[in-house]
């Protein structure tokens, strides 16, 4: 359908939901930027409902199953489509086949790439539709997504995960190692820039992910990146130390520990970087039966691994992050108010005490159905 490599036409208009004005291609950023054009919902706004996703599943937010959690939670259902490379084709199949919607989210392929990103369909005011996104590339339209409240269908339930079991490596524990497993559901997500710093500041991983995305301003949500956590390393005032050198070489990981054990006496705790792989890892004080030593805290030994260089962090100067709200107490009911760390206040619509679920209602509307326990755990409740 349509000629290959044919993609501007009369039906296509660059634009972006983002002040940032970025054109990575990557699938998360560009669901969101289709989000917004799509529905009119802001960019931040957008992203928090992707942060959502992240803390309940557990995956970072530029994991393709957040996208897909994201649209469902947005109301987008998939409808019954022919692929096609042509704006014009997919602004024809809408009209014929959907004359009442306003907008939609079409998901596409790029030439010699199994990767799939998203595009916004809006209705203009001449009554065609456009399709509208950050770059005029040639691609294919794979999939289309329609307001499920504009076809008068239920919208998609989301997808609920399992948890992952305990890690092994609790096993293959040592002086210079300890397990360490922030991420709420177990998941090893490729996470290793949040579990450091989970490590480095003794904050949960939900607050850390969110302070990550905060400090980049909602930039980009590959959060788990050298350019991100430098974010992060400047608002708390981390100090960057080139690679020191023992014995005329770079140390490994259980080496290095050494050298802090002697090197830092005020319990300085270090976010370190380490070769070939460029994994980071906390490394810190921990009470061992020899004493306070220097350890790793991760999901995995990388003790053999070479130190490229290293921030230090002292928690007496730390004064940024706030602690998190007290755990409520008691049963959770209908019409209590609830304030959500990035959301804002909300009313308790419905409790789900069988899924552990509750339903808030948001300021403007906004309903999203949360887990119990991440409520109680991350927000203030009152009644």
């Amino acid at each position: 359908m349509g000629e290959s490599g044919t993609f501007s036409s009369d039906h296509f208009r660059i634009a972006t939901a983002n002040r940032h004005q970025l054109d990575q291609p990557r699938d998360s950023l560009s669901a969101l930027n289709a989000l917004s054009l799509s529905s009119g919902m802001p960019w931040e706004e957008a992203y928090r409902l992707l942060l959502q996703e992240s803390h309940l599943s557990g995956f970072l937010p530029d994991e393709p199953f957040n996208v897909r959690q994201l649209l469902k939670e947005a109301g987008y259902v998939p409808v019954p489509f022919e692929s096609t490379d042509s704006c014009d084709e997919l602004a024809q199949f809408l009209r014929a086949t959907y004359p009442s919607v306003t907008c939609g989210i079409a998901k596409y392929v790029q030439p010699h790439s199994s990767k799939e990103f998203y595009a916004a369909v809006r209705r203009l005011e001449t009554g065609e539709f456009a399709v509208m996104d950050t770059l005029d590339t040639p691609r294919t339209f794979v999939k289309l997504c329609l307001p499920s409240s504009e076809l008068g269908i239920p919208p998609l339930h989301r997808t609920v995960l399992e948890d992952r079991s305990p890690s092994s490596c609790m096993e293959r524990e040592h002086l210079r190692f300890h397990f360490f497993q922030p991420n709420p559901h177990l998941r090893s997500t490729g996470d290793c820039v949040i579990r450091a710093y989970c490590a480095v500041f003794e904050r949960s991983w939900h607050e850390i992910v969110d302070l990550l995305a905060e400090s980049c301003e909602y930039m980009t949500t590959r959060l788990n990146d050298v350019l991100t956590y430098r974010y992060l390393t400047r608002d708390f005032d981390l100090t960057y130390h080139e690679p020191i050198l023992i014995g005329g070489k770079r140390p490994r990981g259980k080496t290095f520990c050494a050298y802090l054990d002697h090197a830092y006496l005020d319990g300085e705790r270090i976010f370190a970087i380490l070769s070939p792989s460029h994994h980071v890892v906390g490394i810190v004080p921990v009470d061992t039966p020899e004493g306070k030593r220097y350890s790793f805290l991760d999901s995995w030994d990388s003790t053999e691994n070479y130190i490229q260089g290293f921030y230090i962090y002292r928690p007496k100067k730390q004064q940024k992050i706030s602690a998190p709200p007290a755990p409520m107490t008691g049963q959770i009911q209908s019409g209590m108010t609830v304030r959500h760390p990035s959301l804002g206040t909300g009313t308790v619509q419905d409790v789900d005490t069988e899924k552990g679920r509750i339903r808030i209602v948001f300021a403007g509307g906004q309903s999203r159905l949360l887990l119990e326990t991440w409520v109680r755990e991350h927000c203030e409740i009152s009644t």
